[in-house]
């Protein structure tokens, strides 16, 4: 017999959210991540989970198998990159994109969307850099971009698509990447300018695996744009929904056959036993079972 799938199944995402630093005494006991992502994500019927970047990696690893793809959102204003807690944040991210590649090439596409914050760090993983001053010296350029409203200048390959014919989208960003630094195999959408129109890379896309990159916050006032994010998204939910039916109507079937075969195995065995018994009546036979 057929199992019916859940009524209420919905895709999930894992929210890496970042570290809330105290100005003060630069300790940190919490997290911060912004409203108007989860809601969009209702609104778009995406279930989410929030990880905490201190989870244990072999908890990681089991809840990755429950999951959609990941979000890296944009953090606390200020640059953090000297903070103990901060730098854990960010091998916690390395550590996932890792994980992302490996579902991608062998599972099932398993998409990542970086924002503002996220999608710098995303940039530094890619290079193969860490969180040192150099490598952010090369990576990024001084912006000024506090609450600024632009319309992303798009590709020629990206610009006459309709997702694309986009409305202004807000930046909260004191640093942005470099038009000038190598990004690896991400390719540019769309580049941007802050309010002394110093150019910047504002959209990303990977050539080999679907993570996105967004310098602005798309999802405050121009979610059309994370569409084939969330295409993708729906795509891994449908996959792993079609593996975990298989495997659970596998499982029944095997639970059936065993049942089967446990049954026609003790028929067999109380055959025997009475042969056994008929042959040797005065002698009391210790039988040992075997576990397969």
């Amino acid at each position: 017999m057929l199992e019916a799938m859940p009524a209420q199944a919905m895709p999930t995402l894992g929210i890496l959210a970042t570290p809330y630093i105290n100005l003060t005494n630069k300790d940190s006991r919490e997290l911060i991540l912004d409203k108007t992502l989860l809601r969009l994500l209702a609104k778009k019927n995406i279930n989410y989970i929030i990880i905490q970047y201190t989870i244990n990696k072999s908890k990681l690893n089991d809840l990755l198998n429950d999951l959609d793809g990941l979000i890296f959102p944009g953090g606390q204003a200020g640059n953090f990159y000297n903070n103990k807690f901060y730098k854990a944040y960010f091998k916690m991210q390395k550590f996932l994109v890792l994980r992302a590649q490996h579902i991608n090439a062998v599972t099932r596409p398993f998409p990542i969307l970086g924002i503002c914050n996220g999608y710098e760090n995303m940039i530094l993983i890619e290079r193969n850099y860490n969180i040192t001053k150099n490598h952010i010296k090369k990576t990024f350029i001084n912006v000024k971009c506090y609450k600024n409203y632009n319309a992303p200048l798009f590709s020629k390959k990206y610009r006459n698509k309709r997702l694309h014919k986009t409305k202004k989208i807000i930046h909260n960003n004191l640093l942005a990447v470099d038009p000038k630094t190598n990004i690896g195999d991400y390719k540019i959408m769309a580049t941007s300018l802050d309010k002394n129109n110093k150019g910047f890379i504002d959209i990303v896309k990977h050539n080999s695996y679907p993570f996105y990159g967004f310098q602005g916050h798309p999802e405050v006032n121009n979610g059309e744009l994370l569409e084939p994010f969330f295409k993708i998204v729906k795509a891994s939910f449908n996959k792993r929904k079609k593996a975990s039916f298989n495997k659970r109507k596998k499982a029944s079937f095997n639970k059936h056959k065993k049942a089967s075969f446990n049954k026609h195995k003790k028929a067999s065995f109380n055959k025997q036993k009475s042969a056994i018994y008929n042959n040797v009546k005065n002698k009391t036979l210790k039988l040992r079972v075997l576990k397969y």
